[in-house]
C-alpha cells in the first residue's frame, strides 16, 4: 500500500526541482548576457567620448587661428589728452631794437654826418667803417671791450642823423622817421586767456614674428585756432615758428602729426642681434638727447 504514495511524492519532487532547475537556467542565462550588454554599451559611450574630444580638439585649434588674426594679437594702441589754461602777464624795459636801428640808417645813408667822430661821412659810410670794425672782432673778450664804444658810436650817429632837416645829394631828402622802431618803450605784455589742447596716439604693431613698429603721433593746439599765431612771434613765444624740429611741442592746427617712429628686427639669423631704424622728431629734452628730425640706424 505504500508504494503508490510514494511513487506520486517523487514524481511531484521531480517536477518542482526540473522547475527549479529551468528558473536558475534562465537566471544563468541572463547573467552571462548583461556582461555581454554593458560591455556594448561602455564601448558605444567610449566612442562618443573620442568624437567629442576630437571636436573639442578642432574648436580649439579655430578659435586659435581666428585669435591669432585678431587685431589685438598685433595692434596696441595706447594715447593721452591734455587740456590746459595758461594765464600770462610780463613786462619789459624800454630798449633799442638793433634791426629797427640799421633799418632806419639804411633808408637815410645819403645823408651826411655833421658828428665830427665821423669826420663829415655819410651815414651809409660811417655804417660801412662800423661794420669793418666789427669784422675785426673775433673773441667774446674783444666784444666785450668793444661793445661800449661801438654802442656809443651807433647813439651819436642815430641823434645825428634823427636831428638832420638838410639833404644830401639829389635823391637824398630829410631823414625819414623811426618811429619807435629803434627806441622801443616799455611793455606791459598780457595774455589773460590761452586754452592749449594735446592729444597723442601710440601704436605698437608686431609686423612680423621678429619685426615690431612703434608710432607716437602728436596733436597740439590752441582751441578755437588752427594756427600758430597765438603762441609763436610774440611776447610768451619760446618758439619761433613750427617746423619739423617742433611740431607736435608748440600749439599749430589740428593735426595728427608724427612725432617719432621706429622699427626693430630682432633675433637676425636666429641669433641675439637686433637691428633698430628709427625716425625722431622730437626736440632734445634731459631724456632724450638725439637731435631733432634726425634718422636713426643701429644695431
Amino acid at each position: 500500500m505504500l508504494h503508490p504514495v510514494c511513487s506520486k511524492k517523487s514524481e511531484l519532487e521531480v517536477s518542482m526541482q526540473r522547475n527549479m532547475a529551468k528558473k536558475l537556467l534562465c537566471f544563468a542565462i541572463a547573467g552571462m548576457m548583461f556582461p555581454l550588454c554593458a560591455q556594448a554599451a561602455e564601448a558605444d559611450l567610449q566612442l562618443k567620448i573620442d568624437k567629442l574630444s576630437k571636436e573639442v580638439a578642432d574648436l580649439k585649434g579655430s578659435v586659435k587661428k581666428i585669435d591669432d588674426k585678431s587685431l589685438s594679437k598685433w595692434l596696441s594702441i595706447g594715447g593721452d589728452y591734455r587740456f590746459r589754461i595758461d594765464s600770462l602777464r610780463g613786462e619789459t624795459k624800454a630798449y633799442m631794437n638793433p634791426v629797427g636801428l640799421f633799418g632806419y640808417m639804411g633808408e637815410n645813408a645819403l645823408l651826411s654826418t655833421t658828428n665830427p667822430a665821423f669826420g663829415g661821412m655819410t651815414v651809409g659810410q660811417a655804417l660801412t667803417l662800423a661794420n669793418a670794425n666789427m669784422q675785426q672782432v673775433k673773441t667774446y673778450q674783444a666784444a666785450a671791450a668793444a661793445a661800449p664804444t661801438f654802442l656809443g658810436q651807433l647813439n651819436a650817429l642815430y641823434a645825428d642823423v634823427a636831428g638832420q632837416t638838410s639833404t644830401f645829394g639829389p635823391n637824398a631828402g630829410p631823414a625819414t622817421q623811426e618811429n619807435g622802431r629803434v627806441f622801443v618803450p616799455a611793455q606791459r605784455p598780457k595774455n589773460e586767456t590761452l586754452y592749449t589742447n594735446k592729444f597723442g596716439l601710440d601704436l605698437h604693431a608686431k609686423a612680423t614674428k621678429d619685426v615690431t613698429v612703434n608710432v607716437k603721433l602728436d596733436m597740439y593746439k590752441s582751441f578755437g585756432s588752427q594756427s600758430d599765431n597765438a603762441t609763436t612771434g610774440n611776447y610768451f613765444a619760446d618758439r619761433v615758428g613750427v617746423f619739423d624740429g617742433t611740431i607736435g611741442h608748440v600749439p599749430s592746427e589740428g593735426l595728427l602729426n608724427v612725432d617719432r617712429a621706429y622699427a626693430t628686427w630682432s633675433n637676425i639669423a636666429e641669433q641675439p642681434v637686433w637691428c633698430q631704424s628709427a625716425l625722431n622728431f622730437d626736440p632734445p629734452s634731459a631724456s632724450n638727447f638725439d637731435p631733432p628730425q634726425v634718422v636713426v640706424f643701429s644695431c
